[in-house]
């Protein structure tokens, strides 16, 4: 299962009908670009929860993605956050 990440210079919420929201990217950029994005956002999960296995924040990562289209998997950083800061069952 592949988790997309912004690889671009702008990275937009959109809200083209009324409550169907996604996210738009435009410019130019590459995969370089995507590292310090991921690691920024992971950083904010450990941030509200440090206890987080590296297991455990890529499974919230994963689980609180914004699937597009029925199958693309896009990083949602607020509800990532969100399901970070959940307590962690062990």
């Amino acid at each position: 299962m592949t988790l997309y990440i912004p690889s671009v210079r702008w990275t937009q919420a959109e809200e083209r009908k009324k409550g169907d929201c996604s996210y738009q990217y435009t410019g130019h950029g590459g995969l370089s670009w995507t590292v310090p994005y991921l690691a920024g956002v992971l950083a904010l999960g450990w941030q509200v929860n440090p206890s987080l296995t590296r297991t455990e924040i890529l499974s919230r990562a994963y689980s609180s993605a914004y699937l597009k289209n029925g199958r693309a998997m896009i990083i949602n950083p607020e509800a990532f956050i969100a399901a970070a800061a959940l307590p962690v069952s062990r």
